[in-house]
């Protein structure tokens, strides 16, 4: 038996102890769940589509922007300063 997909919609902090926890929805029904991995905690949690936990939940979550629609350079690390243009004069280039 092969485990239904799950879209991740990224982490929100336990409802219990405020541990990052991943949220995620089956793509089957639509059931959004979150599971907390702390050794103390261990606290799960399930909420059907279009509920109030589950907005709360989505609400609770950091919008990601998609890499498609971010503007260019975005996320990358400044570059170096343009070099400045070549004095015109004699030029190796042309010799052979």
């Amino acid at each position: 038996m092969v485990a239904a997909a799950k879209i991740n919609h990224g982490k929100m902090a336990c409802p219990a102890c405020g541990e990052p926890v991943a949220l995620k929805e089956s793509t089957a029904t639509g059931t959004l769940s979150w599971d907390c991995q702390d050794a103390d905690c261990e606290a799960t949690g399930f909420a059907k589509k279009h509920t109030a936990a589950a907005r709360k939940w989505l609400a609770s979550v950091p919008k990601r922007t998609p890499a498609a629609t971010q503007p260019a350079g975005a996320g990358e690390q400044p570059s170096a300063p343009p070099k400045p243009a070549p004095k015109p004069g004699f030029s190796f280039g042309g010799l052979k």
